[in-house]
């Protein structure tokens, strides 16, 4: 069975987004379930999985069988202000986390760490993963 037909399968046929033959194909699960399927899936079928946000870091050329994309995982469960706690999924974008948090009178206190325009609206994985916070940090590297 094809990496497409067996995602389709498991997850449905609208969850894979793009099968044009240049790349791997691109797979955007709807849920934390659906990707931990997915992943557990190619991990069990030895599948290189490349994780993808708002693909303002991603490389296209990276090896990959399959690109999963947290697009859909965008949604913020719960917010307490009082308590200043928020969760946000995978693929919710800075600006949006921003406003969420702005509406209830709380923010998320990270410097910008690039001055190019899609940096404002890059998903909020691609900072947590890489620990980049701003100018006074740098990421974590391996010795």
């Amino acid at each position: 069975m094809t990496i497409v037909r067996r995602i389709r399968s498991l997850v449905g046929s609208d969850a894979v987004l793009e099968t044009d033959g240049t790349g791997p194909p691109r797979v955007a699960p709807r849920s934390e379930e659906e990707a931990a399927l997915i992943l557990r899936t190619a991990s069990e079928a030895g599948w290189r999985v490349r994780i993808e946000g708002a693909r303002s870091w991603s490389h296209e050329d990276a090896p990959a069988d399959v690109a999963l994309t947290t697009q859909r995982l965008s949604d913020i469960p719960y917010l307490d202000p009082a308590d200043l706690v928020a969760t946000a999924q995978a693929g919710v974008r800075w600006n949006d986390l921003r406003g969420a948090l702005a509406d209830q009178g709380a923010w998320v206190a990270l410097e910008s760490w690039r001055p190019r325009p899609q940096a404002r609206c890059a998903a909020r994985s691609a900072t947590c993963a890489t620990t980049f916070s701003g100018s006074r940090s740098s990421p974590v590297t391996a010795a």
